[in-house]
């Protein structure tokens, strides 16, 4: 097995939203799903399965885990099964 840690904006600079396309919020959430496509195209120079992923969290990090289920952003390769 290969583990993998990211880190992603918090506080105001993650989730700070003015609620227009000035700053649309989130970024810490795009944060996440940028550093997941990027295990997803590279775990494999690592010994790692790309079809084998598995991303849980605790306290905010497993909000973030439920998140990414419903996001657009992660759809399709990105989150392959519950």
């Amino acid at each position: 097995p290969v583990m993998v840690y990211i880190q992603y904006r918090l506080g105001t600079l993650g989730f700070l939203s003015t609620e227009d396309s000035v700053l649309p919020g989130n970024l810490g959430m795009k944060d996440q799903t940028l550093a997941l496509r990027w295990v997803q195209e590279n775990i494999q120079d690592f010994g790692g399965d790309p079809n084998k992923v598995t991303i849980f969290g605790q306290s905010a990090g497993g909000a973030s885990v439920h998140l990414h289920l419903f996001s657009p952003y992660s759809e399709g390769h990105l989150i392959l099964k519950v």
